[in-house]
């Protein structure tokens, strides 16, 4: 049991839980001292940032205990593979055109 609380704590203390949670609430806060007016807009940000916390908290629980599945780990590396071969740029020369300065058209066209 020991193993397993300390898990879900260190789950509940990673900053994807964490943020939407202290920003929520740090938020409202920041709202309700700064004005009377915006009580409402102040709840609303407090309930959403701690939505946003059980979400994420919820998410990562149902996920915590899955393996990616080997055939969908080497089609990711592929696919990241043939990302990079394309951010790379070697591969495409740039074209003649985009040397020459622009010439606007002598007649418009409608």
């Amino acid at each position: 049991m020991a193993a397993t609380s300390k898990g879900f704590l260190s789950l509940v203390l990673s900053p994807a839980v964490l943020a939407p949670l202290i920003l929520g609430l740090g938020g409202a806060l920041a709202m309700r001292l700064t004005s009377d007016k915006h009580n409402h807009l102040a709840g609303f940000v407090a309930v959403v940032g701690t939505l946003g916390a059980v979400g994420t908290l919820s998410t990562l629980l149902l996920a915590r205990g899955r393996r990616l599945d080997p055939v969908m780990a080497r089609k990711r590396q592929e696919m990241q593979a043939c990302l990079e071969e394309l951010a790379d740029g070697s591969r495409f020369a740039a074209s003649a055109e985009s040397d020459q300065p622009a010439v606007a058209a002598q007649v418009e066209r409608l």
